[in-house]
């Protein structure tokens, strides 16, 4: 019998945020699903929390030993049964309506992702993800390239997709293999935006890409380097993309003079590289006070 949708749920000592997590998926609108467990060698309460929820729905496994972030979600996917697919961070929940709403555009057998506005918080603030990024539609390949706006937690695609293309997370990224995976799918497919704000996503000093960011550059210049079915001018394009957002998070961190060695090194104009080192001759706390509150590359 065919299960229409696989939730996948990664874990590593997870137990802070783990129960509201799987509390959303088994409080969905839309029933026929699975969700994919997968303790990757916890070693905190984890197991003790997935254990207490009584569901057949819910399938669990655990890792033979440690994996990468990548190679864990690839562990997930190869056990998944679902027509279509998605990822579920453990610390991060979604509204009830997720799936239902996301099967009204996958049953168009043109579509394959969908992905929905997202509400990142914390105690202190919190903002949805697409008043400050731009969502895109159709074929979103180069779009995404270009400026990558997924969240891991908001995507459904399906699960032909994967299968067809031999589409894998790359266990040797640490940072990037969401960019990674998701990019590769956007080739192969029509996608699709929802304007419903249906994932919720928790801000905290753990989140992967904000205790790593440098890495993230050097990761996604990687990619660059190698994706397939590109123009090469616009491979030239994006890396130079990738080196300039690269300096100014140096100069946002407080780092300008490696900022201004960067930039020197850009194919870009002199007249471009003067107002860059300039620029990085002031405070980043002072400049931001001056910019429009709309989406910028100093975002």
């Amino acid at each position: 019998m065919k299960i229409k949708f696989s939730v996948i749920i990664n874990c590593y000592n997870s137990e802070n945020f783990l129960e509201e997590c799987i509390s959303s998926v088994l409080k969905q609108t839309e029933t026929d699903f699975e969700i994919i467990l997968v303790n990757n060698q916890s070693t905190d309460n984890t197991k003790q929390i997935i254990y207490s929820f009584d569901d057949r729905r819910i399938r669990y496994f655990e890792t033979p030993y440690f994996k990468t972030l990548g190679d864990a979600r690839n562990f997930g996917l190869e056990n998944a049964k679902g027509q279509y697919i998605g990822f579920l961070d453990s610390d991060d929940f979604w509204d009830k309506n997720k799936l239902k709403r996301s099967y009204k555009f996958l049953k168009n057998q043109k579509i394959g992702m969908v992905y929905s506005d997202v509400l990142y918080f914390n105690i202190n603030h919190n903002f949805k993800l697409y008043s400050k990024r731009k969502p895109y539609e159709g074929n979103i390949f180069e779009s995404l390239l270009e400026d990558y706006s997924l969240c891991l937690s908001s995507v459904i695609f399906s699960k032909k997709l994967i299968n067809n293309y031999n589409i894998k997370f790359e266990d040797s990224f640490k940072v990037c293999e969401d960019f990674d995976f998701f990019i590769k799918i956007s080739k192969y497919c029509i996608s699709k935006y929802d304007p419903e704000c249906l994932v919720y996503y928790r801000i905290h000093d753990n989140n992967l890409t904000k205790s790593k960011r440098e890495l993230f550059f050097e990761e996604k210049n990687r990619f660059l380097l190698n994706i397939d079915g590109i123009d090469e001018n616009f491979r030239k394009t994006l890396i130079t993309q990738n080196q300039i957002e690269k300096s100014i998070y140096y100069w946002k961190i407080g780092r300008p003079n490696e900022a201004s060695n960067l930039i020197s090194d850009f194919d870009i104009s002199n007249l471009n590289k003067i107002k860059f080192k300039l620029l990085f001759k002031f405070n980043w706390e002072v400049v931001k006070k001056f910019l429009p509150k709309s989406r910028s590359i100093f975002d």
